[in-house]
């Protein structure tokens, strides 16, 4: 980022700031309530709660507060991410029923992602962008899916290994999960919180989650190996 910390700034209304990371030249860049605050290259996508919290590019040099940048699509976005080596923004649509969306960085080709054997697809939240560019989202019924070609996206069917106590001792169990928050660096570095596991935090291998740390999570970033939470 240049050095530069981008964020919006609940102390001033959600609004996009910038500071250095030393804390020095604290600047604001635009005048509204931001939220899914991403930077790419010279600019920053957000969600424009002024105008129904459609999506909006802003350059990152902006000095018009009052400018809130382009508006690139009249869908109302929740949970944005943006891939700016493959030139797409996906976003949960919820102007329908928060259905998985995508569209280039300029706005352009609007597209709907259906699930593999039907023409519909779940309602979607806590999207996690891979190194590869593989889509993963938490449905609304707490299953987790991931894009499999341009507008596919195919549910990831998984168990967790959870540790159960019993008269005899502990004992661990596979269990069926449901998702909330998850981080999805690459296909095989899937990390979540648990539900049936009162939200701790669990890595997911190719068909189970085991256990990374009993603390709560209700947020996950991954910096190389180190999770914050």
């Amino acid at each position: 980022m240049d050095d530069w910390i981008y964020y919006s700034n609940i102390s001033d209304g959600g609004k996009i700031y910038k500071v250095n990371v030393d804390g020095t030249g604290r600047k604001k860049i635009n005048d509204v309530m931001s939220s899914y605050v991403n930077v790419v290259g010279d600019y920053i996508y957000y969600s424009n709660s002024k105008d129904k919290n459609r999506i909006y590019k802003l350059s990152k040099f902006n000095t018009n507060a009052s400018y809130p940048g382009q508006r690139l699509t009249y869908d109302s976005a929740a949970y944005i991410v943006v891939d700016g080596d493959r030139n797409k923004i996906y976003y949960s649509n919820t102007s329908d029923a928060r259905r998985l969306y995508s569209i280039d960085l300029n706005g352009n080709n609007r597209t709907k992602f259906l699930t593999v054997s039907s023409q519909t697809s779940p309602g979607v939240r806590y999207l996690s962008l891979t190194n590869d560019g593989i889509v993963y989202a938490t449905g609304l019924d707490g299953k987790l899916y991931k894009t499999i070609s341009y507008n596919r996206v195919s549910p990831v069917y998984f168990t967790s290994e959870v540790q159960v106590k019993t008269k005899g001792g502990t004992i661990t169990k596979s269990v069926e999960d449901k998702l909330s928050v998850i981080n999805a660096v690459t296909n095989n570095d899937i990390f979540y919180s648990s539900y049936v596991d009162g939200r701790k935090i669990y890595k997911l291998g190719v068909s189970s989650g085991t256990k990374i740390i009993d603390d709560l999570a209700t947020a996950i970033n991954i910096a190389g190996i180190t999770y914050f939470i």
